[in-house]
């Protein structure tokens, strides 16, 4: 229980659509220290079950990154709450010991997705967020967060939001009306970020499933909503038509420019959060890509998250992020196709982060860090052979599909 309360507590913090104070990040830690503490001496010994070697890894690149960086302080500064994310991973497993926290932690997933889809509605209605109060700065809204890409931190979690409903009384209609409420994260922010990963949000219950026939009925029926809505809301229309015109537009520039420091510092990088640093020198210089100069505004990070990795964490965070994910993504695969609702949702989420993260998120924020983690907390959690998930406790049963 206390391993729910602290990752609940991490996943609260997203709607407030802004970093964490300090006082709040070390009620946190300390909540976090008390929560591992009990799971690590537990009775049962279920404490042999937990994967601790991803956070060893990642974290492990940060420190070797930072330590060869040129701006040491500002590095740890950006990257402060990552260990405390970290220790999110950890308790993530411990609430997979009993089926009634993995159902828990299901459900506050589910509440914080709804919630960011309400704070949107109520700021497109009101004209100010419910959660911060804040106005928008444009048509495109973004609730309580600065930018409306980060709605895709509410359409991310749809994964294991839906799979809250698995095996319940009248499952399909609780996951179409979650999907429904969660809707408005991309209809409003007109993000597309925000729209793929709800769209691979809504595919998740079927990841996995070998019936053909419904999983073709099931993707059909989602395409007819989708195109539905988009023909419908004038804005997701426009923001459609303009993707297919320009494509990756002022990205490619930005995105280049991550390749090349990633080849100036190919072995451990410039160091975590310094790819703004870097950006703001060249960019006053003129550095351009296929005579398209980079744009002269703050850029705090590359829009390509693997991009990021390699040119802030170089090879070394390359083959440590690679490996956490690859390993994740295989065991979330394996619950999947076993039948197990929470493995649909890890591999979701986990198909999200790796399809979006091409073309945006980062590190830096809080919310991609706690999101990252939590999913991989759950799949490596599911456990790594064929039918043996680690949900529902001592016998080892999947949760119903």
């Amino acid at each position: 229980m206390l391993s729910l309360t602290f990752v609940s507590a991490c996943l609260a913090c997203i709607p407030w659509g802004a970093p964490v104070g300090g006082t709040t990040v070390v009620g946190l830690a300390v909540l976090g220290f008390v929560a591992l503490a009990s799971a690590r001496f537990d009775s049962a010994g279920r404490w042999a079950r937990i994967t601790t070697w991803p956070v060893v890894l990642v974290l492990g690149a940060f420190a070797v990154s930072i330590l060869r960086c040129q701006l040491p302080g500002m590095a740890i500064e950006r990257s402060a709450s990552m260990p405390l994310y970290a220790a999110a991973f950890l308790a993530v497993q411990a609430c997979l010991w009993d089926r009634r926290t993995a159902r828990a932690l299901c459900a506050v997933i589910a509440c914080v997705a709804v919630a960011m889809s309400v704070d949107i509605v109520v700021q497109r209605v009101t004209g100010a967020s419910l959660v911060r109060h804040v106005r928008p700065g444009s048509s495109r809204l973004a609730g309580s967060h600065d930018n409306p890409n980060d709605m895709a931190a509410a359409t991310m979690l749809l994964p294991m939001a839906l799979a809250a409903f698995a095996g319940a009384r009248g499952a399909l209609v609780w996951q179409s009306l979650t999907a429904a409420a969660v809707a408005p994260a991309w209809i409003l922010s007109v993000s597309r970020q925000a729209f793929g990963a709800w769209v691979i949000g809504a595919c998740s219950p079927i990841l996995g499933r070998r019936a053909t026939r419904r999983v073709a009925i099931g993707v059909l029926a989602l395409a007819v909503a989708v195109v539905a809505a988009v023909a419908v809301v004038p804005a997701a229309r426009n923001r459609t038509l303009e993707t297919v015109r320009t494509g990756l537009g002022v990205r490619e520039p930005i995105i280049a420019f991550g390749i090349a420091l990633a080849a100036d510092h190919p072995l451990t990088g410039v160091g975590p959060g310094l790819f703004g640093s870097y950006y703001a020198r060249e960019a006053l210089d003129g550095w351009s890509w296929r005579g398209q100069p980079l744009p002269k505004v703050g850029m705090p990070w590359v829009h390509c998250l693997p991009v990021e990795v390699a040119c802030e964490y170089g090879l070394v965070g390359v083959c440590a992020f690679g490996g956490v994910a690859a390993a994740a993504v295989r065991r979330a695969w394996i619950a999947a196709r076993a039948g197990d609702p929470m493995g649909r949702g890890a591999l979701g989420m986990l198909a999200a982060f790796l399809l979006i993260g091409l073309v945006d998120l980062t590190f830096i924020k809080d919310w991609v860090r706690c999101e990252a983690w939590v999913a991989a907390g759950v799949a490596f959690g599911l456990g790594g052979s064929e039918g043996s998930p680690a949900v529902g406790g001592g016998d080892r049963r999947p949760m119903a599909s």
